[in-house]
């Protein structure tokens, strides 16, 4: 079965990116991204030049699988795939795929998307980015994730994403010279919990009175 068919198993209906669906942020680094979600990532969907990877949090593992040879400039298809019963997914082109049980926090309501190069002459681009949903519903996100610089783009959605969703897209390498090592040049996929705008200004509040006691 496709990796696809682990969420979905009807027709098709595309819908836009309502501007009260789905917002987009772009972060330099992870520390700016961690002042915008609680808690940690309950799990981390990876790509690199050797391997697709699940990384779950809790409790600690992961499934890993080679994938074949990418083409330098080359757009290739993926999916990032969470199955309410409680599979999280990777695949590359229909044909390179892992999997691994896992659980995500009810209140879910954002993906972590990181694009990552490190060396001159290469770069990482996410595009055509949509989010589907049980049902084949499908939302654009209307955004990109690319690198160089290391782009962590935060998708912030009022989509039911604990209900099982699907993010998918196409990932372009580019390099010069040979193909770089897997830890140089990675896309990575994680859902977030990003605070509602009451829960900021709590957390503010909490972090205020700290400062007050202390002073």
């Amino acid at each position: 079965m496709k990796l696809a068919t682990v969420v979905l198993m009807c027709g098709v209906l595309v819908t836009p990116a309502l501007a009260d669906l789905i917002h987009t942020q772009h972060f330099a680094n992870l520390t700016e991204v961690q002042a915008h979600i609680l808690g940690g990532l309950d799990f981390v969907a990876r790509g690199d030049t050797q391997e697709l990877r699940i990384t779950r949090a809790d409790p600690p593992g992961s499934a890993a699988a080679p994938v074949g040879p990418w083409n330098n400039g080359v757009p290739h298809a993926f999916k990032v795939v969470y199955n309410a019963g409680g599979i999280a997914g990777i695949s590359i082109d229909e044909l390179y795929t892992v999997q691994v049980p896992v659980t995500i926090n009810p209140a879910t309501n954002g993906l972590l998307i990181t694009a990552f190069v490190d060396g001159a002459g290469r770069g990482v681009t996410l595009a055509n980015l949509r989010i589907t949903l049980p049902g084949f519903i499908v939302h654009e996100v209307g955004d990109l994730a690319g690198a160089p610089p290391t782009d962590f783009m935060l998708v912030d959605t009022s989509l039911p994403l604990v209900d099982g969703f699907i993010l998918s897209g196409t990932v372009q390498f580019n390099w010069t010279g040979s193909l770089p090592p897997p830890a140089e040049q990675w896309f990575e996929v994680a859902p977030v919990v990003i605070p509602e705008p009451a829960t900021f200004l709590l957390l503010a509040g909490g972090a205020l009175s700290g400062l007050r006691r202390r002073s």
